[in-house]
């Protein structure tokens, strides 16, 4: 029974973190995602969402360590493995990302997260037209793999995928 009401605790704090996150806050985020952790140490979701919230705080080298100790715990943990790519994606490594993305897609082609991830790239990635029509995850990835370059996407602050040209334009 403590354990059902501690799980219920975490999700209620996720749904706010979530909510401080849209709102542009990402410190309390990380905070209530850190309270939700302690309630749920064994979720890689939670991991992966500090992950994320230590990215949009600029603070990569940390987000970058909880990433690979928690895929040393759960090697096939589909929270974590999206969240290493877009911690490639925003390293300006779109072609490891795409690579990394090859297996999910044949594993995991029917979760919702990889399909919203997929569509975020591309949308950024594909030009008007060249999108499959069907939006199969299999068909979407092959799509994407020819024409990304090293300089093609960034992330912005809150961790939407821009083109490069308008990256480059939000810098000046």
């Amino acid at each position: 029974m403590a354990q059902a009401t501690a799980a219920a605790e975490a999700v209620s704090l996720c749904a706010d973190a979530h909510q401080a996150l849209q709102g542009g806050d990402p410190m309390q985020a990380l905070a209530l995602f850190r309270q939700a952790w302690l309630l749920a140490p064994d979720d890689p979701g939670v991991a992966a969402a500090i992950s994320r919230c230590l990215r949009r705080l600029d603070r990569h080298d940390e987000a970058d360590r909880l990433l690979e100790l928690q895929l040393q715990l759960s090697p096939e943990a589909l929270p974590l493995q999206l969240a290493t790519v877009e911690a490639l994606v925003d390293g300006g490594r779109p072609q490891d990302a795409l690579r990394q993305l090859l297996p999910l897609v044949t594993l995991h082609g029917d979760s919702a997260q990889l399909r919203v991830l997929l569509d975020r790239l591309a949308t950024a990635w594909l030009p008007e037209g060249q999108r499959p029509i069907d939006d199969d995850p299999a068909a979407l990835l092959q799509a994407l793999l020819p024409g990304v370059d090293r300089k093609s996407t960034r992330l912005n602050s809150s961790h939407q995928i821009i083109s490069y040209a308008v990256f480059c334009l939000k810098k000046k």
